[in-house]
C-alpha cells in the first residue's frame, strides 16, 4: 500500500511552491517580446519621438528666422542623419556657426559629411557619442571653415589622411575612441590651440605636431606612446601637458622651451629621469605628476619651481628629497607614499610654510623627520603608515607641535625624550 499524503495543517504540509521573481531585466525582456502591453510600449516610443522631431524643427526655423543666432543645439534627439530642414534653409548655409549633434543615433560618416560641407559657415561641431566605427570618411577634408571639432566616445579606428585641409582648426577633441595614429597633414593645423586625444590607441606621435606652436593644451593619457618627439619643444605656447598612463621612458630635454607650462602629468609610465632642464626652465608650474615611474633622484632644480602647490612623486624609486626642496615655496601637498627606499625628508622641509599635506606611505626606510618640520604652521595631515608595524618616529616637541595645529598624525610613532644631565 502507499503512502498516505500528509494533510494540511501541523500533520503535514503542502510542498512549497516556487517563488516568481520580476526584476528590471525580465520587465524589459517582457516588453520587447510579444506580450499585450507591446503595443503600448511602441505607442509611447513613437510618440516621443514625434515630439523630439517637432522640437528639432522649431530649433532651425527659429534660428533660420532670427539673424542674431547662429547656433543649433540638437543633442539627444535620436537622429541618424543630418535634419533635411538644415540642408533646405539658404539662411542657415552661410549663416549657422555652430551645430551639436552630440548624443544621437549616427552612424555613416559619408553621408553626415557630404550633408554638413553645404554648411560654408560651420565653425564649430560636436558630434560626440554617436556610433561612427572604423575610419571616418574623407568627406570630412571639406570641412574648411571648421574651428573646432568634436568626436568624443565614437569608435573611430583613423582620420582621413592627409589632412591638411584644415588649416582654420583651432580645437580638437577625439577621446575615446580607437585612433591608432595622427593623419598625416596634421602639421598644417598651425593654429592649434587644444588638443585632446585621451583613451585611444595611439602608439606614435609624427614630428610635425611640432608645428602647433599655439598649442596650450595637450591631453594625451591612456595611449601607448613610447617617444615624444623633441620637436615638442616648439610648443613654446603649452600650458598644459598630459602624457600619462603611456609608455614613456624618457622626456625630451627640449620641452625646457615651454616655458609656459602650468600643469605637467607624466604619471603612469617608466620614465627614470625628469630632465633638470625642464625644471630650471619651466618655473611657472603649478601641479607636477610623476607617480608610478622609475625616478630613482630628484635634481636640485626641483626648487626652482617656486609656484608649484602640487607634486607627486608616489611609487618610484626615489631615495630622498633635495635640500633644494625649501625652495617651492607655494607647495601645499607632496605624495611620496610607495616608495621603498625613500629614507630622508631634510632638515630644510621645515621652511615649507604654505604645506598642508605629506603623504609618505609605505615608505619602510623612513625612520624619522626633521625638527624642523614644527615650523609647518599649516600641516593638517602627515601619513607614515606602514602595511604592518610602524617605524618612523616623531620626537616629543614635534608630535607636540603638530597635534597643537591640529594636524591629523597617521602611522608615526613618539620618541622618548631625552634625558637631562643631573646636577652635582
Amino acid at each position: 500500500m502507499g503512502k498516505k499524503k500528509g494533510k494540511k495543517g501541523k500533520k503535514g504540509k503542502k510542498d512549497a511552491e516556487p517563488t516568481i521573481e520580476t526584476t528590471p531585466l525580465i520587465i524589459a525582456e517582457r516588453e520587447r517580446s510579444m506580450c499585450p502591453r507591446l503595443g503600448a510600449h511602441y505607442s509611447r516610443a513613437a510618440k516621443a519621438l514625434a515630439i523630439k522631431q517637432e522640437v528639432v524643427d522649431t530649433l532651425i526655423v527659429k534660428t533660420a528666422l532670427n539673424e542674431h543666432m547662429d547656433s543649433i543645439n540638437i543633442a539627444a534627439m535620436a537622429l541618424s542623419s543630418v535634419p533635411q530642414e538644415i540642408l533646405e534653409r539658404p539662411e542657415l548655409r552661410t549663416g549657422l556657426v555652430s551645430l551639436d549633434m552630440s548624443r544621437n543615433n549616427l552612424q555613416n560618416s559619408g553621408e553626415i559629411f557630404a550633408a554638413l560641407k553645404n554648411l560654408g559657415g560651420l565653425r564649430n561641431l560636436d558630434l560626440s557619442k554617436n556610433f561612427f566605427f572604423g575610419p571616418i570618411s574623407d568627406l570630412m577634408k571639406d570641412m574648411v571653415s571648421l574651428e573646432s571639432l568634436c568626436l568624443d566616445g565614437n569608435q573611430i579606428s583613423m582620420l582621413p589622411t592627409p589632412l591638411d585641409s584644415l588649416t582654420n582648426l583651432k580645437r580638437l577633441s577625439a577621446a575615446n575612441n580607437q585612433l591608432i595614429m595622427l593623419p598625416d597633414g596634421c602639421g598644417a593645423w598651425t593654429q592649434m590651440e587644444y588638443v585632446n586625444l585621451r583613451k585611444n590607441a595611439i602608439s606614435t606621435l609624427p614630428a610635425e605636431i611640432g608645428n602647433w606652436t599655439k598649442l596650450k593644451r595637450l591631453w594625451l593619457s591612456n595611449n601607448k606612446i613610447k617617444i615624444a618627439p623633441p620637436e615638442m619643444g616648439n610648443m613654446t605656447s603649452l600650458e598644459e601637458l598630459d602624457f600619462s598612463s603611456n609608455l614613456l621612458t624618457s622626456i625630451p630635454v627640449e620641452l625646457a622651451n615651454c616655458t609656459g607650462l602650468l600643469k605637467l602629468h607624466l604619471g603612469q609610465n617608466t620614465i627614470k629621469v625628469i630632465p633638470p632642464e625642464l625644471l630650471a626652465s619651466a618655473v611657472k608650474i603649478e601641479e607636477l605628476n610623476a607617480f608610478k615611474n622609475k625616478l630613482e633622484v630628484l635634481p636640485p632644480e626641483l626648487g626652482k619651481l617656486t609656484l608649484c602647490k602640487k607634486m607627486s612623486f608616489a611609487s618610484n624609486n626615489i631615495k630622498q628629497l633635495p635640500n633644494e626642496i625649501d625652495g617651492c615655496a607655494m607647495l601645499e601637498e607632496l605624495y611620496i607614499s610607495n616608495n621603498p627606499k625613500f629614507s630622508k625628508v631634510p632638515e630644510s622641509f621645515g621652511h615649507l610654510k604654505m604645506i598642508r599635506e605629506l603623504q609618505a606611505r609605505s615608505c619602510k626606510q623612513l625612520k624619522s623627520l626633521p625638527a624642523s618640520m614644527s615650523e609647518c604652521r599649516n600641516l593638517k595631515e602627515l601619513d607614515v603608515r606602514l602595511p604592518k608595524k610602524s617605524s618612523c618616529k616623531l620626537t616629543p616637541d614635534l608630535n607636540s607641535a603638530l597635534e597643537n595645529q591640529e594636524c591629523i598624525i597617521r602611522g608615526a610613532k613618539v620618541g622618548k625624550a631625552k634625558k637631562g644631565k643631573k646636577k652635582k
